[in-house]
């Protein structure tokens, strides 16, 4: 090997070991950030799910900002507040322009709060049941402000609650015809339901098709699958 090739391999040759070395503890500490960045999504998704903090909301979904909202998980307060959130910037962006609300939802305890909410805003709201529509997911359904949609698919199913016979002075007494009062005030309003579905000793669950949420006022128009 020429002498000169020899001199220059010595004089690289600590060059090269710390660039090494420096390579080295460059990629140790990028897997260290991406496991911490790892870690900390997934911290961040345990906190949304476990309402700690608020829900991300991307303002910038162009799904969004065709005044399109979806909810496709159990309706609970978190999930109303997401709603809510979305339904109140769109509306404040255009108000008076349609938004248009797709359910497909087992229910949940935010059913009340987003029907009221929806109330409020200048936009009609149109509201659409894409599969699964119970519960507090009907209740929305029922209360929209704009046009209320069911695929022929779809599966309405209604939760009315039912007074209990206790002491007057019991509080659980109160509480829980109190509630039963105001169930039963919100689909006299909403709905064209039977009078025979309240009064009953239990609380009841009453699944509708399409055509039957139809006639009773539940919705007003059924969206036919075509094939």
């Amino acid at each position: 090997m020429p002498e000169k090739i020899k001199t220059l391999l010595i004089i690289l040759a600590p060059v090269l070991a710390v660039a090494a070395v420096v390579f080295t503890i460059i990629q140790v500490q990028k897997n260290q950030i991406a496991n911490i960045m790892n870690s900390y999504e997934y911290m961040l998704e345990s906190f949304y799910r476990e309402g700690l903090v608020r829900s991300k909301i991307d303002y910038a979904d162009p799904v969004l900002n065709q005044r399109n909202v979806f909810i496709t998980t159990d309706l609970d307060e978190k999930q109303a507040q997401t709603a809510m959130r979305e339904l109140l910037y769109l509306d404040t962006k255009e108000p008076g322009t349609a938004i248009d609300l797709y359910l497909d939802t087992t229910g949940g305890t935010g059913g009340e709060m987003l029907s009221t909410f929806i109330h409020t805003l200048e936009s009609p709201v149109n509201v659409y049941a894409l599969d699964y529509c119970a519960s507090a997911g009907a209740m929305v359904l029922t209360s929209a402000t704009g046009r209320r949609y069911a695929f022929s698919t779809s599966r309405i199913i209604v939760h009315i609650l039912q007074p209990e016979e206790l002491d007057l002075d019991d509080e659980k007494y109160s509480s829980i015809n109190q509630k039963y009062k105001v169930t039963e005030v919100f689909w006299t309003t909403f709905s064209k339901l039977p009078e025979e579905l309240y009064g009953i000793s239990e609380e009841r669950y009453y699944n509708f098709t399409p055509e039957e949420a139809l006639e009773y006022g539940l919705i007003d128009e059924i969206i036919t699958m075509v094939d």
